[in-house]
Formats: C-alpha cells, structure tokens, sequence
C-alpha cells in the first residue's frame, strides 16, 4: 500500500508538493560548491595566519576587499541575503560584526556566487 495513502489529506494536499520540488540547477551547483571551495578557503597560505575565534583577520579582509571590487560596494553584496535587503547595515552591526570570523567568512562566502568564488582565487593568489 502507498505510504502517503495513509497520511492526513491536509499533508497530501499542503505538505507534500513542496518536498517534490525541483530546485534551479545553477542553485543546485552553488549549493555543492559551497562546502568545496570553503575548504580550498581554509587552505590558502594567509588563512592559515590566526587561530582562535577572531583569528584570520587577513583572510576575512580579502574577502571584504573582493565584496567592494565584484559588487562595487560592500553593503551591496548583503542585499542578496533574504530579509536584510533594505538595511543591511543594521543588520551587520548589530549580528554580523559581533560574530567569530570563521562566522563571518562563512556569511560571506556564502553570499558570493560559484563564479564569484572562483573568481576571488584568481584574484587571491597565494
């Protein structure tokens, strides 16, 4: 017997499309390259200057440097997070700032694209 027969209609109904899905590709191939080029991150000569929860300053100032030279200002790449699209300066001050660097290199990183990424390494050489 089908497993989702037996579920409540309102799962069937609301539930259900939702975990069907398909996610964009291009979204899909972020997501993987995400983890992958975070650990090529870590792996750069100057990310390896710190350590400590507010260590890696210099690693988390080239990105800040890469924001400001793909997105031509540094709060700009922040509107592409969900939610803080109109002040992202609030919300950096107020969270962001406050965090370990290895949060917020996370944060950034993630903000960038796949293409972004790659682009930072040839910018960053070692």
């Amino acid at each position: 017997m089908n497993i989702i027969n037996k579920l409540p209609q309102d799962i069937v109904r609301y539930i259900i499309p939702f975990t069907y899905t398909l996610q964009p590709q291009c979204l899909l191939e972020d997501i993987r390259d995400y983890s992958h080029s975070l650990n090529k991150l870590y792996s750069v000569s100057y990310a390896q200057d710190h350590t400590g929860s507010f260590g890696r300053a210099r690693l988390l100032n080239s990105l800040w440097v890469f924001s400001n030279y793909c997105c031509g200002n540094y709060y700009q790449i922040w509107k592409r997070m969900f939610g803080i699209k109109h002040k992202p300066e609030i919300w950096i001050s107020n969270w962001y700032a406050i965090q370990p660097h290895n949060y917020q290199i996370r944060c950034l990183w993630g903000m960038f694209t796949k293409d972004e990424r790659y682009s930072y390494f040839l910018h960053f050489k070692n």
